[in-house]
Parts: structure tokens; sequence; C-alpha cells
């Protein structure tokens, strides 16, 4: 199994990372239920869409012990059929990401490094987040913050999001992992959203929860 990130939380939530490198039937013989898990690969779908989507049912496995079946919502938000836990997943090229959490909403994102997200910049960032960027490294600092609002958004589970306007960033220091805050001004509750992020050579990832439990340094609380 090609799990290259597993993180866990004093709070019940689990996260992973699963780098695809195998064919689909070498990931479907991974299930517990090959059988049920091939039927769920729709023959409409491209192959790779179908890899994404086996190998997240198979991060669920791993993060849960368990072959589970997953449901989805009108909005196209996933559930697990049994709801005992929540759910959140993503996928970019060549890697799929699962958080699963006990009562909460989580989110999580992962983006393979790029440049094509420049292109989008200014949809998705303030200009005073743009001028709060690292000079020596504005791309992946960029890429971080479209998917910590990727992330944040999951877990607010609200229609009609403004990622520039309505998602504000807070300023941070580029490491290779870190955590820094994000606050919704969508809902009257304003929340704020922690935000913990990870980063290698090939992707970012990032995950939050619904009611921010992962710490702020104290030098950085609201």
């Amino acid at each position: 199994m090609a799990i290259v990130l597993a993180k866990s939380f004093p709070d019940g939530g689990r996260l992973a990372v699963w780098k695809i490198e195998e064919s689909l039937e070498e990931l479907i013989a991974l299930s517990f239920n090959p059988d049920n898990l091939r039927q769920a690969v729709s023959s409409k779908l491209l192959e790779k869409r179908k890899l994404e989507l086996v190998a997240t049912r198979l991060l669920l496995q791993v993060l849960t012990g368990e072959f589970v079946q997953v449901e989805y919502l009108s909005s196209g938000k996933p559930y697990l059929a049994d709801n005992r836990f929540r759910i959140s997943l993503s996928h970019t090229d060549g890697y799929a990401a699962a958080f699963i959490h006990p009562d909460q909403d989580p989110g999580i994102d992962i983006e393979y490094i790029s440049t094509r997200v420049m292109r989008i910049q200014n949809r998705f960032l303030s200009q005073p987040e743009i001028a709060a960027l690292q000079p020596d490294d504005p791309l992946t600092q960029t890429l971080i913050l479209w998917s910590a609002k990727e992330s944040a958004f999951k877990a607010l589970d609200k229609e009609g999001v403004d990622f520039r306007e309505q998602l504000v960033s807070d300023p941070f220091t580029l490491r290779a992992e870190g955590i820094f805050k994000i606050q919704e001004l969508r809902t009257e509750e304003q929340i704020i959203f922690p935000i913990q992020y990870w980063v290698n050579g090939e992707y970012v990832l990032t995950a939050t929860v619904g009611e921010g439990i992962y710490k702020i340094p104290a030098s950085r609380q609201v």
C-alpha cells in the first residue's frame, strides 16, 4: 500500500494520503470487498477518475479498519452510509487524500504543485493576501492558500461562498508544515478555521475541522 502520509489527532481525527502507483485492478484487489468496489466504479468514468475513486475508498478502509459504503448528498458532499465517521475526500494528479472525524465536519484538500494556480490567483486571493505572500516562493504559498480555502469550504459546508471575499487568511511563514487560520465571513458565526498544512516536492495538503480544534500558537490566537 502506498501510504505516504498518515496523521492521528487527539480528538479522534485521522487523515492519510495515498500515492497512486498501482493499476486499477491492483487497487481493487486491496479492498476488503473488491466486488462491491468494482461495481462502484462506473464504466463511464475516465481511467484517472476510477483510480482516484478507488484510492479514496482504500484510504477510508485504512483509516476505519473496515470496508465502508460511501454515499453522496445532492451537493456532492460524501458521507458514510452508517454515519460512524464524518469524512472529507480529495484527489490530485497521482495522489488521493481522506480525513475522518468522529463528530465534526472535516475538510481536506490536496493539490499537485503546478504554476496553473497563478493564473487564477486574483479569483480567490484578495489584494492584502497577495501582498503578504513571501517573495521567495509565492507559488507554493498561493497553492497552500487555495487548498486551505477549499478545506475550510468543505468543513463549513455552505453554498455560495466567495473564496476571495468570504474566506480570509491570516499571513503565515512558509515551512514544510505548519498552521495558520482562515476566517469565514459567510455566516453570522464567522467561524475561524485553524488550517494545518504539509508541503513536499510534489503536492501541498491542508486539513481542518468545523469547530477548529487544532491549536493555533498562542501568539496567533484570535
